[in-house]
């Protein structure tokens, strides 16, 4: 069977595990360290279940079956953890089948613990490993290799640590240039892009952009948002004159309300951006680009639909995340966790204004 039907989710206590191998019934426990948890609790983990499909597909041949090593598998349906990607074989995921993975480094590496969820672009995996470092497996040249390459872009081309929580977002197309965007250990906005050669950038040098309290979004490689430590809607904006990035804080110059949660952004088919958030007050709010008025329009998506369409406050104090996307057609799509604890969808067809229910 394909892994992609293992379905790996994350538990409340933060291990990892593919849910056909947690236990049936009321009194769930966590496999490693016996956690309890909640049949609702289990979130599925879509960037490792990517990411374990694209290693699983470039799975064993008879040519090469003796230079590689097994990562993990399960036993008599007891979950064995996926121990390859830890320096210190602890565990981060359990699979219902063996995995293969070939590398081009010495026999016996090790693929770091993944700290969170990886980033896939072309032919390479990034993600940041359970120390912070900037990690890239990067597949062979040649598709009758079906070799990987690990590549430690911290010590290799000196990319920043990144801050405890932090996620990659990774943009560029295929065989073209790439840019990676994080948030480093001094909550500066970190990138590394890569034209023939890889560059790293510090924009809170180059750009004069305010510290970063959260993760970060983009539109393409031009724009960047995110929640800064002041609660403000930041937004880095390439110029078109110079190969710089000029700062904009949408809550001093357009009003925008301050933020509760971390921005997710998508565009319209013509490109225009549009950002999405949680404020202080658990509204979902929206900033979106009007090209007619040529001005940043706000709007309050929660105002007409009652305490449901709030975002929940977490246990941390900060607000659930939201998550939004844009099917071909144009049909926007914002989801977040409710005040009611369950999922709720604002969905915006081509004759609304808004989003809606």
């Amino acid at each position: 069977p394909s892994m992609m039907n293992n379905n790996p989710v994350t538990l409340p206590c933060g291990h990892i595990a593919c849910s056909r191998c947690l236990p049936n019934g009321s009194d769930l426990l966590c496999p490693q360290c016996q956690a309890p948890f909640q049949t609702t609790s289990p979130i599925s983990n879509f960037g490792l279940r990517i990411f374990l499909d694209r290693l699983h597909n470039c799975g064993p041949t008879e040519s090469n079956q003796g230079s590689l090593s097994s990562l993990s598998s399960c036993h008599d349906g007891q979950a064995a953890f996926l121990s390859a990607f830890s320096e210190t074989r602890a565990p981060v995921a359990c699979l219902a089948e063996p995995v293969k993975i070939i590398s081009e480094e010495p026999a016996g590496t090790v693929v770091p613990h993944i700290g969170n969820r990886p980033a896939a672009h072309d032919r390479s995996v990034y993600f940041l490993s359970h120390d912070f470092r900037l990690l890239e497996m990067r597949r062979g040249a040649s598709l009758l290799t079906k070799s990987w390459k690990l590549v430690d872009h911290s010590a290799a081309y000196g990319a920043k640590r990144a801050a405890r929580g932090a996620s990659v977002v990774v943009v560029g197309k295929s065989k073209g240039p790439v840019h990676i965007f994080y948030r480093d250990t001094n909550s500066h906005v970190a990138e590394c892009w890569y034209d023939g050669s890889w560059h790293r950038v510090d924009h809170f040098t180059t750009s004069n952009a305010p510290l970063c309290a959260g993760n970060i979004t983009v539109n393409g490689a031009h724009q960047i948002f995110y929640r800064g430590t002041d609660s403000h809607l930041h937004e880095l904006r390439r110029t078109p004159q110079a190969d710089c990035f000029a700062h904009v804080d949408h809550c001093e110059t357009w009003g925008a309300p301050h933020c509760g949660g971390d921005p997710a952004s998508t565009a319209t088919m013509e490109g225009y951006p549009r950002v999405f958030y949680a404020g202080m007050d658990g509204h979902v709010r929206e900033a979106a680009w009007d090209p007619s008025s040529s001005k940043w329009q706000r709007h309050n998506l929660s105002e007409s639909h009652g305490s449901l369409a709030k975002v929940v406050r977490m246990a941390s104090g900060g607000f659930a995340p939201i998550s939004v996307s844009r099917s071909a057609v144009g049909v926007f799509s914002c989801a977040y966790r409710g005040t009611d604890h369950k999922l709720h969808e604002l969905v915006q067809t081509h004759k609304q204004g808004l989003l809606r229910p």
